[in-house]
């Protein structure tokens, strides 16, 4: 028999060394002390019993209401008059100015944990339960990477967990904020953070769904999310579907676009856990000799290569977006901006994306499908938009998105794009290991942004190409290789105009 919380000794408890009662969604509630060892293993049992026992098959984790959370004052005993519940020097917090009660939504200052007070380690208790929950998972499923997402975090929680930013509201204004709460989050440590697309509270107008899933479509994490609301209240749904079938014409570009880019966003992931790298960042940390990028929060770069200029307001039809010196190229339309570093007022009416690709880099997508499971079976393609020399250079990662990573002994693909001379593109695998589906995909699209000519002859390693099928529009060549080059296998394609 498992040991129940009270017998394992591992609950919050009171200043009177009693266990500490609140209130949360189930009702009453004690709070387990993660930042008591014994409640490591009283974790990973109930999880482990909640799979195999109550047979729910969960691979990973969403921990919530970990601030943490209370729905009533501190406990259902109240909390002590100290100057620990009721500061000399109160914060400018919601509810705690009027009375001085610093326990407000959450647990009695005084409360006992393991590592002390819970008024010196209230910050802690998001953070030592991610580092609980990411070793209940590697338990659960050795050699398995662990997935879990917290709402509240700390200084080093990403080593454990990634985060979205919990309940935002169905305002215009949130729409922004979000865009400067990623750039955030993305310097203290959490590169996949997302935002409930369309907001969690309050109901969203047709016209504010529609351009947040055009922004959330680019948050690393992209989750359309609501809540129940207070009886009689209950907001009404807003995924695509609920909207009708207009709505959903309107969105699926978008969404399909991300899935088709998912490759690209991998690979910026793994460039965030190997080197440090920022995936949703601002203008300002790829230009940052350019001293206008420097209070740019209304656009934002995903990876290098990519910029997202959203609309942010209502009844807008146009977007004033920014251009660093370079190429760009609008990716639907093919569209060029050579810039030298100024504003472009951009016509985007509510079925448009401003989607800008960044001259010099080499993209990698994949066909999308209804899930990652199933587009990652499916083809790839590269993306080349040139620069003002005519080259690129790119990278892919690729790995069987669910084994931890090795180092030592590489189980994941690295290839390296590089574009050596115009018309020539170098294909280099820099780590190489057979995982899962690597042996049977290959590249057989090829989009080109930013040439004059159509390619008039292809050559694949040297070899002039028959089979190829090539269309020209707006400067963008997109070739079809019949035949494909292999993910994992050295290649070089060149074109002639």
């Amino acid at each position: 028999m498992i040991a129940s919380g009270e017998e394992a000794g591992i609950f919050i408890k009171t200043s009177e060394n009693t266990t500490l009662i609140g209130e949360v969604w189930p009702g009453v509630t004690a709070y387990p002390d993660f930042t008591n060892e014994k409640s490591q293993q009283w974790w990973t049992r109930w999880i482990r019993y909640y799979r195999e026992v109550i047979e729910v098959d969960v691979h990973a984790l969403w921990i919530d209401m970990n601030e943490p959370s209370n729905f009533i004052k501190g406990s259902t005993t109240g909390c002590n008059r100290n100057n620990l519940n009721y500061p000399p020097y109160v914060p400018h917090l919601d509810g705690v100015e009027e009375n001085g009660e610093l326990f407000v939504k959450t647990l009695c200052m005084d409360a006992r944990q393991d590592w002390g007070l819970h008024y010196d380690v209230h910050s802690l208790y998001a953070h030592s339960m991610a580092m609980r929950t990411h070793t209940t998972l590697r338990e659960i499923f050795p050699g398995k990477r662990p997935w879990t997402m917290t709402r509240a975090s700390f200084v080093g929680t990403g080593h454990y967990a990634t985060k979205w930013q919990g309940d935002n509201q169905a305002r215009w204004d949130n729409m922004h904020f979000s865009i400067i709460s990623l750039m955030e989050f993305g310097l203290f440590g959490f590169p996949m953070n997302g935002a409930d697309i369309c907001g969690f509270w309050l109901e969203p107008s047709y016209e504010m769904c529609v351009r947040w899933h055009q922004l959330g479509a680019f948050y690393p994490f992209a989750r359309d999310h609501n809540g129940k609301g207070d009886d009689p209240v209950v907001f009404q749904h807003q995924d695509p579907v609920s909207f009708g079938s207009k709505f959903v014409d309107l969105v699926k570009p978008v969404l399909e676009t991300r899935y088709k880019f998912l490759p690209y966003l991998y690979t910026q992931l793994y460039r965030a856990h190997d080197e440090g790298e920022l995936v949703f960042k601002p203008l300002l940390f790829e230009f940052p000799a350019d001293s206008k990028t420097l209070s740019i929060d209304r656009q934002f770069m995903l990876g290098p290569a990519f910029l997202l200029s959203p609309v942010l307001e209502p009844n807008v039809t146009s977007v004033e977006a920014y251009f660093p010196a370079g190429r760009w190229f609008d990716y639907v339309t093919g569209e060029e901006i050579k810039s030298k570093g100024e504003s472009k007022t951009l016509a985007t009416p509510l079925d448009k994306y401003n989607l800008h690709i960044r001259g010099g880099f080499v993209v990698p997508w994949q066909v999308p499908d209804v899930t990652t499971e199933a587009s990652r079976r499916n083809d790839l393609g590269l993306l080349v938009a040139l620069d003002e020399g005519q080259l690129a250079q790119g990278q892919l990662y690729w790995d069987d998105g669910v084994s931890d990573i090795n180092i030592e002994s590489p189980n994941y693909n690295l290839i390296k794009f590089e574009m050596k001379k115009p018309g020539q593109l170098d294909i280099t695998p820099d780590v190489q290991s057979v995982t899962d589906v690597t042996g049977t995909l290959a590249f057989t699209s090829l989009e080109i942004y930013g040439l004059e000519q159509a390619p008039v002859k292809i050559w694949v390693n040297n070899s002039l190409q028959v089979n190829v099928n090539v269309t020209f529009n707006n400067k963008v060549a997109r070739l079809t290789l019949m035949d494909g080059l292999p993910m994992t296998s050295p290649s070089v394609i060149r074109w002639d105009v």
